[in-house]
């Protein structure tokens, strides 16, 4: 269909400009802007059987500009995934603001010392945002920065385990 208005539109670019072509390439950009608003409105009905071909990427991007969320019995037929990009690359926040219980990471960043600054700015990030606090959960007294610096320094250990205390000023309800 969007191959369509497309051509339509380059047909409507001709040279004649005479009242005659004119017209008929205003007749073309108006058929074509009334084709493509038809198509904008109807990608919003996508939960429906009959009209989830009207679904498309260029339409979801339309639609996730305008901030609009499907909400459905049934999973859309395209899915936009996000990783939190400029704040937080981990989406921890997200599940944090969630109340996850299990967050599993499979941190990719550029590390190869184990620094794990991408960690650390996230985990100070949920600090700033007052989502919750960090702890080692084997011994929760323990400084998090030693937890940190004992993975770096132990290349026996391929993962490291975390604690999430949700909430700021909540009493503890244990």
């Amino acid at each position: 269909a969007f191959i369509a208005v497309i051509l339509a539109l380059l047909a409507g670019e001709s040279t004649d400009l005479s009242e005659q072509g004119c017209r008929q390439n205003r007749y073309l950009y108006q058929c074509s802007f009334a084709i493509v608003s038809a198509l904008f409105l109807l990608s919003y009905f996508g939960a429906i059987p009959l009209l989830e071909c009207f679904e498309h990427a260029l339409m979801r991007q339309l639609q996730m500009a305008m901030r609009y969320r499907r909400i459905s019995k049934h999973p859309p037929s395209m899915i936009y995934v996000s990783d939190g990009g400029v704040q937080d690359c981990t989406g921890i926040l997200q599940l944090m603001r969630r109340r996850a219980p299990r967050i599993l990471l499979v941190l990719a960043a550029a590390d190869p010392e184990d620094e794990l600054k991408v960690l650390i700015h996230t985990m100070k990030l949920a600090g700033d945002h007052k989502l919750g606090s960090f702890y080692d959960p084997v011994d929760p007294r323990r400084s998090l920065g030693s937890l940190l610096l004992d993975f770096k320094n132990d290349r026996s250990k391929c993962f490291l385990q975390i604690g999430i205390r949700y909430g700021w000023d909540e009493p503890d309800i244990s």
